[in-house]
């Protein structure tokens, strides 16, 4: 499989008003594995609770390296990578609280958590707590981590505003920890890098004194070094209030590759998403996510997509090239890119009313139903939003069908925001 290199670099500083320096980080470059954690706690010693958790992650990566190798050689797929990482975090949760609770001393410890396993093209976060995961592209800052607190998720429950999470009571009052309990639920996703891609891990600390997206977006490019220490000096000079910790990593094409990379990359694939009516209004670290349930398919001209009456599955979006559509209803026409096709078997699979066929060397990406299925359940607050604007576009479609008195389709139209 293809394979980046993944470099990273790491400061910490107890800050100017901590008596001690609860946070704990560890990376390994041949590993691919990357760790910060935050512990909480105070007299109960959250510094414990935290290098406790980072022990227990690398612990768990490190006896099981021949899954990441199978995934490496092809003998798996990424998904399992996925498994890895959240077994590592729930072991790490198991181990704080097993800790505490043979120590009448570290009662109520805990730690949050942000791991980040890098193997081949891709990124792998497990993540609990508001410690940060952000990626820097092309000069833009994405975070892909969301905070586990109570302001944001009244925020995910539609109780508040999202401009309203930062300076709610409870927007530093945390609602998922490693430790409280002897298992623990992380958020684990899996994003696609590219070369020159940084990712930047961070407690919660740096978050407090670098507000400001594009001047962190600044202090991340440089040299990898002297980007971490620079990062925890400014944090200090700007009051330190808390412990700063940080890792920051950066992605490099492999030595033979240097030439040969790819640049139909994830920023060109996001974007033709983003074009649609599903995607249009989704935060770059979920449409990210929706981009990993797709496969990048290619098309020769004369290459049939799906028959009158074959069965269509998921929807199909034309990146590239032109399709023939031959409609018995409605005529014969060409769709040019960019364009979607089969968004109501997104539910469930449907009788093509029309052939689709390859007029043209065509490049798309395919979601198929059971991967948008597997993403609405799986991701609550996610599916919320898609099924709201999948619904608003199936009522345009059949409002449309009984305006032209015609029976429902399976429809094919050029993407259009709702």
């Amino acid at each position: 499989m293809k394979s980046y290199s993944f470099r990273g670099a790491a400061s910490t500083d107890i800050g100017c008003t901590r008596k001690d320096n609860e946070d704990a980080y560890n990376l390994d470059d041949d590993l691919g594995l990357y760790v910060v954690a935050d512990g909480m706690g105070g007299a109960a010693h959250g510094e414990v609770a935290s290098q406790i958790a980072v022990e227990a992650v690398f612990r768990t990566v490190s006896q099981r390296k021949q899954e990441i190798d199978a995934v490496k050689e092809g003998r798996a797929g990424p998904e399992t990578l996925g498994y890895l990482l959240g077994d590592a975090v729930r072991n790490a949760s198991k181990a704080v609280f097993e800790q505490a609770g043979g120590d009448s001393r570290l009662k109520g410890m805990g730690s949050t958590l942000t791991c980040l396993l890098c193997v081949g093209t891709r990124v792998i976060m497990a993540h609990v707590g508001d410690s940060l995961l952000y990626l820097l592209r092309q000069g833009e800052l994405h975070q892909l981590s969301m905070d586990h607190t109570m302001a944001m998720d009244l925020h995910l429950m539609g109780a508040i505003t999202k401009e309203k999470v930062k300076t709610h009571p409870y927007s530093h009052v945390l609602s998922r920890v490693v430790g409280n309990q002897s298992s623990v639920h992380p958020d684990v996703e899996t994003f696609k890098v590219l070369p020159g891609d940084r990712l930047l891990l961070c407690t919660d600390g740096l978050k407090r004194t670098v507000i400001d997206a594009a001047l962190l977006a600044n202090k991340l490019q440089g040299e990898l070094g002297g980007v971490a220490t620079g990062l925890v000096k400014d944090a200090v000079e700007s009051g330190g209030q808390d412990n700063i910790t940080v890792v920051v990593v950066t992605v490099e094409p492999a030595e033979a590759e240097q030439h040969s990379v790819d640049l139909f990359d994830e920023s060109a694939r996001i974007e033709a998403l983003r074009s649609t009516f599903l995607f249009a209004d989704l935060e770059f670290a979920r449409i990210s996510m929706v981009l990993s349930s797709c496969i990048a398919v290619q098309h020769q001209p004369g290459d049939v997509l799906v028959s009158q009456g074959g069965v269509l599955s998921g929807l199909f979006l034309l990146l590239k090239g032109e399709l023939a559509i031959e409609d018995p209803t409605r005529g014969n026409h060409i769709l040019e890119s960019p364009a979607v096709v089969g968004e109501r078997s997104l539910l469930k699979d449907q009788r093509a009313t029309c052939s689709i066929t390859a007029q043209t060397q065509v490049l798309g990406l395919e979601l198929s139903g059971q991967n948008f299925r597997n993403l609405v359940r799986s991701r609550t607050w996610l599916g919320r939003r898609l099924l709201y604007r999948l619904g608003l576009r199936l009522t345009d479609l059949l409002e449309d069908e009984m305006q032209h008195n015609s029976l429902p389709r399976v429809d094919v139209q050029d993407p259009q925001p709702v």
